[in-house]
């Protein structure tokens, strides 16, 4: 590496966004840390048996392991998620259950290839790699198609994608729906329909009049005592008139009436 970057002119290890290292028949790798700003990483064509040496290279986009003898990347990818390309294909992957795991958080995912892997040999193997990574365009050179992530949607969550595809007008309900009502709390008091039928019993039952006289009399002396009252001003002299009597003014009377 140190002479690849004497080469090529590179005097700080942060300068670096691209390094190549494909064909070298690399079969290990030290820590690549010193490359803080690496985007781009070329190691195909190589015997590389793990892919520990990624640690802190988190703004990788690109990574091509592809051409190598890898057996197991656990541990070794998870933490690289904005990574938009990456060719894992001709290794020796073996558990596509561990695979799938470590691209959990690359959900800048678009491009993955990782045919001539025993994984890949699966019966359900593209299915279930396009309902994980629900970001991918391009798996193993091939487009990703609506039809396929519909298929795995459907294969994998089952009854409730089937819920899914009964609703309508964002609603769905097996029967009319129910009201329901807040509890009513009781109350003491005589309601309404009550009350009226109390007065209409005592209506009923009430001995009539033998004159109807009386029981207007009866009917007006349970009506309400009502007061009306009112200045009586005859006696108040003018203004002007006041002004030129020695006399105090008496202060006008208050006349108070009550009827039924």
């Amino acid at each position: 590496i140190g002479d690849e970057l004497k080469r090529q002119g590179f005097k700080k290890m942060a300068d670096v966004n691209e390094l190549c290292l494909s064909h070298k028949s690399l079969t290990h790798l030290s820590d690549l840390s010193r490359f803080h700003n690496l985007n781009y990483l070329w190691l195909n064509g190589n015997k590389l048996k793990t892919a520990n040496f990624l640690k802190t290279n988190y703004r990788l986009t690109e990574l091509y392991l592809n051409n190598n003898k890898l057996k197991d990347i656990t541990g070794c990818l998870f933490h690289l998620s904005c990574l938009q390309t990456l060719l894992l294909n001709n290794n020796q992957l073996t558990s596509l259950e561990n695979t799938l795991m470590e691209f959990r958080r690359m959900t800048c995912l678009l491009t993955l290839n990782l045919f001539h892997n025993p994984l890949s040999q699966e019966l359900t193997y593209r299915t279930t790699v396009i309902y994980h990574i629900q970001s991918l365009q391009l798996l193993d050179r091939c487009e990703v198609k609506e039809e396929e992530r519909a298929e795995a949607s459907r294969h994998f969550e089952g009854e409730r994608e089937r819920v899914r595809l009964s609703v309508a007008f964002g609603r769905r309900a097996e029967l009319p729906p129910t009201p329901c009502w807040p509890a009513k709390t009781p109350s003491t008091a005589p309601s309404e329909n009550m009350r009226g039928l109390f007065i209409l019993e005592n209506v009923l039952n009430r001995s009539p009049r033998e004159h109807p006289e009386e029981a207007v009399v009866e009917r007006v002396t349970k009506r309400s005592l009502m007061e009306l009252s009112l200045f009586d001003w005859i006696n108040v002299p003018p203004t002007e008139q006041r002004r030129r009597d020695e006399k105090k003014a008496q202060p006008p009377r208050l006349i108070a009436i009550h009827f039924r």
